[in-house]
C-alpha cells in the first residue's frame, strides 16, 4: 500500500447456504514513510587541502523537514565533533582543525521519522603552514599559542636549532597530561602543531616543550 494514504475495508462471510451481507466499513491511514537518504555533493569525497572553515552540502530530499549532520575523525562515528539534527537547509557551515581527516554523513527526517544515513564521505584539511623563516633557528624557542584564549583549537609554534628528540605535551592544573602533540626526533627547523581541546573543560592549561636539554612551559586558556 502507499504511505500516508487513507484506506477503507469491509468483509462478508460465505458458506453452503449462501453469502452474508457486508460488515460495516472501517478505515485506516498508513504511516508516512521516512525519507530517502540524501546524496552528498560537496566537498568531494576523498578531497584534500580543504580549508578549516567550509560548507558541507547535499541534495534536496522530497518531503524532508530537517537534516541530521554528523562529522567525526572516526569512520564509524563512535565519537562525533558535530552532531546536529536541527539543520533545515541542504548545507551546514563547519569549522574544524587544520591538517586533519574528517568523515561525514547526513540523514533526512519527516513526519515518519529519520531515514537512513547517506554514504560516508571524507575530506582532509590543509595543514597550516609555518611562516617563512630564513635559515636554521639560532636558539630553541616555544612561542605563545595563537589564538589565546581559544575554542576549540589553537596553534603552538616552536623552533629547534639542531636535530633533537622533541616532546610537546599539554597539562591541566592538576599536573595531569591531557594531550601529547609531539613525541619524536625532529631535524632543525621551525614547527607548528595544532591542539584541539575536544572534551576538555574551560580553564587554564600548560603546554611544555622538551628538546634535548631545553625545557620551556607556556600557559594557554580554553574558553567554551
Amino acid at each position: 500500500m502507499s504511505s500516508n494514504a487513507q484506506y477503507y475495508w469491509r468483509l462478508r462471510a460465505k458458506n453452503g447456504l449462501g453469502t452474508s451481507g457486508w460488515s460495516e466499513v472501517w478505515t485506516f491511514r498508513t504511516a508516512v514513510a521516512p525519507p530517502v537518504a540524501p546524496n552528498l555533493t560537496s566537498p568531494a569525497n576523498n578531497s584534500v587541502n580543504q580549508p578549516a572553515t567550509l560548507t558541507l552540502q547535499w541534495s534536496v530530499v522530497i518531503g524532508a523537514t530537517s537534516f541530521h549532520v554528523q562529522v567525526s575523525q572516526d569512520s564509524l562515528f563512535a565519537t562525533t565533533l558535530i552532531n546536529d539534527s536541527s539543520v533545515t537547509t541542504t548545507s551546514r557551515n563547519i569549522t574544524v582543525s587544520t591538517g586533519t581527516k574528517y568523515f561525514w554523513h547526513v540523514r533526512a527526517r519527516n513526519a515518519g521519522g529519520p531515514g537512513a544515513f547517506s554514504a560516508t564521505w571524507n575530506f582532509t584539511t590543509t595543514l597550516t603552514s609555518v611562516p617563512e623563516h630564513a635559515g636554521v633557528p639560532v636558539d630553541f624557542s616555544l612561542s605563545q599559542n595563537y589564538p589565546n584564549p581559544f575554542n576549540p583549537s589553537t596553534q603552538i609554534e616552536f623552533a629547534i636549532p639542531r636535530e633533537s628528540f622533541v616532546t610537546l605535551e599539554v597539562y591541566n592544573l592538576l599536573g595531569e597530561r591531557v594531550a601529547l602533540l609531539v613525541d619524536e626526533k625532529r631535524p632543525a627547523g621551525y614547527y607548528a602543531e595544532s591542539f584541539r581541546a575536544d572534551g576538555l573543560a574551560s580553564g587554564l592549561y600548560f603546554y611544555r616543550l622538551r628538546a634535548g636539554d631545553f625545557v620551556q612551559t607556556q600557559k594557554l586558556m580554553l574558553l567554551r
